[in-house]
Order: C-alpha cells, then structure tokens, then sequence
C-alpha cells in the first residue's frame, strides 16, 4: 500500500513542477554546454562569447546554460576542436584558419585579400554562402553557428616592412593550417608553426623573429613589447566561428532551441560588429603611445605576391568558392 502512495506524491510533485515553470524551464534541469576559447577575456571576441551565452541563457529561459571557459583554460584551439568534434566538449570558438583542417571548405576564409572591404565580408558571413560553409563539417560532428569578425592579420615586426622583399629571410609564426603557411611563404617570409601559448617566449627568446594577426589580438598577447613595428598589410581576413558538437545540436536540442540560439548568435554578432571597430581603434592609439610604429602600406606588391595560391586553386572546389565570393556584391 505504501509503494503506490509514494509514487503518486512523486508523480504530483512532477506535475505540479511543470505548471509552476509554465514551460520557461526544464523542471530536470538546464542543459549544460561548455563553451571553450584560447582568447583573453578582454578581447573584443572574447566579449562577444559571453553575451552570446548570455543570450542563449536568456532566451532559452534557463532551458540551456551556457557557462564560457576562456583563456584556454580547456586546451589550445586544435584541442577544443577535437574536443567538440568528439563531444567532450559541446562548443567552442576557433579561428576559421585553425578548423580548416577538420572542414576543408574553411580554408577559403584565409585566402589572401579575398574580402574587398568590411561590408563584402560581412554579406559573407551572414549570408548564403558563410551558412553553407558553417554547416559543411556537420557531417563531422563539428556544426558551425556564427562567425565573428576578427579584422585583419597584418606582420609585426622587429624592423620595418615596405614590401614583400622586407619578409626575406624572417622566420614568421605560423597557425597550423596549411593555407595560412603558404600565405606567408608567398609573402615572402619563412613560416614556423608554433603554439599561440608560446608565441611570447618564442619572440623573445629568437625562435622566430615575427608573427601576423589581427588588432586585438596583438594587443592583449602584448607581442608589441617585443615587434615595434605593425606594418599592416592586412592580408587575410580569417574570422572566429562558434562550433557545436553536431550529435549534440541534432538530437539534445530541440528544434524551438536551435532557432533560439542562431537568434542569440544573430543579436551577439550585430553588436560584435561595432564593438570590434571601437575597440581596435582604442587599441591601435594606445600601441602608437607605448612606441609601435604603425605603418599602413600600399598593399599592390603584396596582392601581386600571393597571385600564386589562386593560380593553383583555380577550377578546384576550392577555387570555384573563392570566385563565388569574389562576385558578391
């Protein structure tokens, strides 16, 4: 007699759980999703995760909680992405350079000088063509949400940089991914892969004698107490991209909570956008104030440079999706 008793308190106390949510919450408990990246929490991409999670958080009504785990606190970029891709870890944010090797379809966002300017990249990104390149690794179980823009990556330097004849014989940090190697080795530099983590002691210690990347990010790994000279070639216009682990995103999420996250990735990007140009401009006067010679170049010789890697991807897959973005307008 007892038994029957107890489980009737217990199916009462279920439902009269779920009235009392009125479907704003998950009386089991909020979904939990660890959201890993390598970048300083200061950074402009690094904000816009949090509001992002923020937003999903709100949204969802507390039906997914999105907890955000930076400073590679979860391992370095090709770790999250094996991480995610195995489902250990359901997100994270990677550049699109480092995922070209899982997603081979990303290797077009670090072609060199493919974007004319900001408002051709952005139709990029949110439109047709940056969806189908976000969802081209979900057969691989890495499911690709939204991009953030991450500026330009330029050459910083421990002398000055006028043209691509100035990078000979300098040994350049380079990303694990094979575009980003040649982009810098038809810019006239020698590219050395070395982990983001180590970068400062490689530059000091002589390891390599350089690297390339965006504002910001030169900015909060302080690389300018090092390279004096931030000559901006603004060669690749690689972005950040939130990934979820696709077995996740296809069956624990329901389809309401798909659309609501890709609204919160909307609303994240549209303030990232403005963020971004605020901040690097902050950031690029402060350099200027500590000592960094900041040169802007004509870019003509640089171009002419890197004419070599679309000669050789021309009529590939790879080729036909850079000219399918060059045509945008």
């Amino acid at each position: 007699m007892k038994t029957p008793c107890i489980i009737g308190i217990i199916i009462f106390w279920i439902a009269a759980s779920i009235v009392g949510c009125g479907g704003n919450e998950n009386p089991l408990g909020a979904i939990q999703v660890k959201l890993g990246h390598v970048l300083p929490t200061e950074h402009p991409s690094a904000v816009a995760v949090e509001k992002f999670a923020k937003l999903v958080n709100e949204k969802t009504h507390g039906a997914i909680e999105v907890t955000v785990y930076p400073s590679g606190q979860l391992g370095q970029e090709k770790d999250l992405a094996e991480q995610v891709q195995m489902g250990s870890l359901k997100a994270a944010r990677l550049s699109a350079s480092l995922l070209e090797v899982f997603v081979p379809e990303m290797r077009v966002h670090s072609l060199p000088y493919l974007y004319r300017d900001d408002e051709h990249k952005r139709k990029i990104f949110e439109g047709a063509i940056g969806k189908e390149i976000l969802e081209a690794g979900a057969s691989k179980n890495i499911m690709g949400i939204l991009y953030f823009d991450s500026g330009y990556r330029s050459f910083y330097t421990q002398k000055p940089i006028r043209k691509p004849e100035d990078l000979a014989g300098i040994r350049c940090r380079a990303q694990n991914s094979p575009m980003m190697k040649d982009v810098i080795k038809y810019l006239g530099a020698s590219p050395q892969v070395v982990n983001w983590n180590e970068l400062y002691t490689a530059l000091s210690q002589g390891v390599v004698d350089a690297a390339e990347n965006n504002i910001s990010t030169l900015y909060y790994a302080r690389h300018y107490e090092i390279c004096k000279y931030y000559n901006l070639t603004e060669h690749v216009g690689t972005p950040d991209v939130i990934v979820f682990n696709t077995t996740f995103w296809n069956n624990t999420l329901t389809a309401e909570q798909r659309d609501q996250i890709r609204e919160a990735a909307g609303e994240a990007v549209a303030l990232h956008w403005d963020n971004w140009q605020v901040q690097c401009a902050k950031q690029l006067k402060e350099m200027r104030e500590k000592g960094v010679t900041i040169s802007t170049l004509d870019k003509t010789p640089f171009v002419n440079a890197v004419q070599p890697i679309y000669d050789q991807i021309k009529g590939t897959k790879l080729g036909d999706l850079a000219a399918r973005i060059k045509a945008v307008r």
